[in-house]
């Protein structure tokens, strides 16, 4: 693996770490509080675990669906922060937000670094499915 790809690795594992950790935190500290997490958190970090994972091992289809579903969210949450209230700290709020979900996709979409990983790791990886893929990463 040439340094290139190491960066565009430690890149992806940085941004699954980022969106993936808060929900998994948020289960462990109900949990810690004695209160049992609903279905739909266990389940949903279930997903979430396995498009990461998807992500990491350089499937293409992962690649674009995370950062097109950030950017969809990042557009959506700037369009309510303008027209949905009319509170200042509320509409802030709903921007500064709106504005963290816009910057993985950019990360992950302009890295040449990423790039490079995903030219190495997910040459055979461009279906949705293939069970024959697997090459140690």
């Amino acid at each position: 693996m040439t340094p290139l790809e190491k960066r565009g690795r430690t890149i992806i594992l940085i941004v699954i770490a980022v969106l993936f950790l808060p929900q998994f935190l948020g289960i462990l500290v109900s949990l810690i509080f004695g209160q049992a997490p609903n279905v739909s958190s266990v389940v949903g970090v279930a997903i979430d675990a396995a498009v990461a994972w998807c992500l990491y091992r350089g499937y293409h289809w992962a690649f674009i669906y995370v950062p097109a579903s950030l950017v969809l969210v990042g557009v959506v949450g700037i369009l309510a922060a303008l027209f949905a209230t009319q509170d200042w700290w509320q509409r802030t709020t709903m921007f500064i937000i709106a504005v963290v979900h816009l910057v993985p996709p950019a990360v992950l979409w302009g890295s040449d670094s990423v790039h490079a990983y995903y030219e190495h790791h997910g040459r055979s990886r461009t279906v949705v499915l293939d069970l024959h893929s697997h090459d140690g990463v």
